[in-house]
């Protein structure tokens, strides 16, 4: 019951927060959102800081999971919507508030979820929230970014359920622990019992067992291979539908207008923590839960469609982030939108490195030992998940902190050009974030990067390796442009005429905000283990199922001081 009340708490007081705020109207409301942030954030770091089993806990009748991926998400999250929050300014502040708290609650849900109904009722209400606050305060009514968004929203929603719908057909489960079960034993089924021998059987040419033989025959082979047929469709629809959380081809093309025109804390929030809601339902469903051989290998595994879809997310996503524009901040939320199209590609990389060695590790092949095998893929494949965790947790750090400079910047009606010499220390902060983003070396970035990087190296498959090479050379892309603007900012002059220094009752939140995002993006990369720990405790052993004593096994090893993920 203890765990139950520890891992319900942030979500308990944003949901009881979301009730009251709606309640309050006006700029009143500015210490009761203060207050609810702040002991949202206290709620997620006891969790985080007081621990839950490392083998995972299913509580509340099952339905939700304690783990220490939902406890570093949990924070991270709320850490996220806090900064958002602390960003936002104007009378609408207490709606935004009201919305931005139940977009975290349904991200929480994706985050606990054990089935897919949870998990999508958890996006859902992430994505649907924000549509009112997206709109808010717009100032590009031929735009409409929160019709856009909707749009977006409205056809991956669809998408999603009608793979839903299909999967739920060819297994009558969507409980993401017997999920994969069941696929597994519906090809295994249909290639040992009789389906497959009656589909042989009715293409010969000639069938001397008379008509009530044959259609004994089909109806074996239709009821056979109707499973089979439904899954395949719904596997696909249901990976886009998942993926267009991230953004990702084809669903892509809304963003940078919504990113161009919506307030700046509402892009904050949508690039945090509504990007991390997709991250940790992905983790969730494919190497959590869909990573035997069959399901992951070709012709009927996810890797094939997912890395198409990768492959095109990285390329549209570095030539975006390449179109030509100069140095004032809508160009930097451009550039913001389409470099985030590229990370997505990233962290679909290496899920699918991650889902090649678990599926590895279950095959055990006759060239290794059994042992040799498995635990070679079961490592690999917990490198390849902490680096995903690491990637997607630094990119959104540096995010928040881009969009907290671009606050500041904009209050003060100043640019980009010449920020290193009117305001230096705003200009370092703004180059820690920007370097972390486009992966420099000595980041949180460049960390989650290497450790991709590595895990793609070391699988033999070769899409997975044409994958790296073509985000490694996207990267070089991606960071010309960002060390484009790292350059307008010192070398480049300002413009004249500018504004003296903003009022300090609205510059120092931003600033804040971006001098702390700073400082952890560095964290990331120069703590050492210390700092990897949480990566490591959420990205091992997530391909096996929760509550189990071996994944505990394999954390408690994973955190040895000789452990070899914390040797690499």
């Amino acid at each position: 019951m203890s765990a139950s009340v520890l891992a319900l708490a942030p979500a308990a007081v944003l949901t009881l927060g979301a009730v009251l705020l709606g309640a309050l109207r006006g700029r009143s409301a500015g210490p009761v959102i203060a207050g609810l942030a702040a002991l949202a954030v206290l709620a997620a770091l006891v969790q985080f800081v007081v621990g839950v089993p490392d083998q995972g806990l299913l509580v509340l009748g099952d339905q939700f999971v304690v783990d220490p991926l939902s406890a570093l998400f949990d924070l991270v999250l709320v850490v996220c919507m806090t900064g958002s929050l602390a960003l936002s300014a104007g009378a609408q502040r207490s709606g935004r508030a009201a919305l931005m708290m139940l977009a975290t609650v349904g991200a929480m849900l994706a985050v606990h979820a054990v089935d897919l109904i949870t998990l999508v009722l958890g996006l859902e209400l992430a994505g649907l929230a924000v549509v009112p606050m997206i709109g808010a305060g717009d100032d590009h009514e031929d735009i409409r970014p929160d019709a856009r968004w909707l749009l977006l929203h409205g056809v991956s929603a669809a998408i999603l359920l009608m793979g839903l719908a299909l999967l739920y057909g060819a297994t009558s489960t969507l409980d993401l622990m017997r999920l994969g079960a069941k696929l597994g034993a519906l090809f295994t089924g249909w290639a040992s019992g009789t389906v497959q021998k009656a589909v042989e059987i009715l293409q010969l040419p000639q069938l001397p067992i008379g008509d009530q033989g044959v259609a004994h025959l089909r109806d074996a082979a239709v009821k056979g291979t109707a499973p089979a047929a439904l899954y395949i469709p719904g596997l696909l629809l249901t990976l886009t539908g998942l993926m267009t959380r991230l953004g990702v081809v084809f669903l892509h093309r809304g963003l940078p207008r919504v990113y161009s025109a919506a307030p700046l804390s509402c892009v904050a929030f949508c690039d945090t923590v509504i990007r991390l809601a997709g991250v940790a339902a992905l983790v969730r469903v494919l190497p959590g839960a869909l990573n035997t051989a069959r399901l992951v290998y070709a012709p009927y595994g996810w890797t094939v469609p997912l890395g198409t879809l990768a492959l095109f997310t990285l390329v549209i996503g570095a030539l975006g982030a390449l179109r030509p524009a100069g140095a004032d901040a809508p160009t930097l939320r451009r550039f913001m939108a389409w470099s985030s199209l590229y990370h997505a590609g990233w962290i679909v990389v290496g899920l699918i490195a991650a889902g090649d060695f678990y599926a590895h590790a279950g095959l055990r092949p006759g060239g290794l030992q059994v042992g040799i095998s498995y635990e070679w893929g079961m490592m690999s494949g917990d490198r390849a998940m902490i680096g995903v965790l690491l990637l997607a947790v630094a990119s959104a750090v540096a995010s928040l902190g881009v969009w907290a400079g671009l606050v500041f910047i904009e209050r003060a009606g100043g640019s980009l050009r010449g920020l290193g010499q009117s305001r230096p220390w705003l200009a370092a902060g703004m180059v820690i974030c920007l370097l972390s983003w486009i992966g420099a070396p000595f980041t949180g970035g460049f960390a989650g990067r290497a450790a991709l990087v590595l895990a793609g190296l070391v699988d033999s498959n070769a899409m997975v390796r044409a994958l790296v090479v073509a985000a490694l050379i996207g990267g070089v892309a991606v960071a010309a442009r960002g060390l484009r603007l790292v350059v307008q900012m010192y070398v480049e002059p300002g413009e004249p005429g500018e504004p003296g220094e903003p009022e300090p009752a609205r510059a120092w939140v931003p600033a804040m905000i971006l001098a702390v995002m700073a400082a952890l993006s560095l964290a990331l990369a120069l703590g050492g283990s210390r700092s990897w720990r949480p990566f490591v405790r959420a990205g091992v052993g997530t391909s096996l199922s929760h509550g189990s004593d071996a994944r505990a096994l394999r954390i408690q090893r994973a955190l040895e001081p000789a452990a070899p993920h914390e040797n690499s």
